[in-house]
């Protein structure tokens, strides 16, 4: 840096860098934005179907598949500006998913209910996920 500037001539560093500077022609602005921390659920899931995807698709008609199933139910308990499916791997739609099950984590980011500490709602989420599941072959 201090080569630069001892090779600048006078002429060409005020070219550069007008003296004294031209005050702004605009106000300054700025947005503060809020959000929350995001966190994370993870659990295992089973798959006994053959029909049904882990995530959506574009190229099948439905739009139902496991990371919808359980995002869909987390959205509606903890009303998150988005969520996030990870899974351990991925694997074919026609691929049955048995024994333990396939690990899975779900990132839920900027929800407006922070409650997580009970684990009864854990519980619940669970059921009802299932419920939802259980006619597509989802445990």
């Amino acid at each position: 840096v201090m080569n630069s500037i001892a090779s600048t001539s006078k002429e060409d560093f005020l070219k550069a860098n007008q003296s004294p500077p031209v005050p702004p022609d605009s106000k300054c602005s700025y947005e503060v934005v809020c959000s929350r921390v995001p966190f994370y659920i993870a659990g295992r899931y089973i798959k006994s179907s053959r029909d049904l995807p882990q995530s959506p698709s574009p190229m099948r008609e439905t739009t139902l598949s496991i990371s919808a199933i359980i995002c869909e139910e987390l959205t509606a308990h903890f009303l998150p500006a988005a969520t996030k499916f990870s899974s351990s791997g991925r694997e074919d739609v026609d691929v049955r998913m048995l024994g333990r099950g396939r690990p899975f984590v779900v990132e839920v980011i900027d929800a407006k209910n922070q409650k997580r500490d009970n684990r009864l709602q854990y519980k619940e989420l669970e059921k009802k996920i299932n419920e939802k599941g259980k006619p597509h072959g989802l445990a």
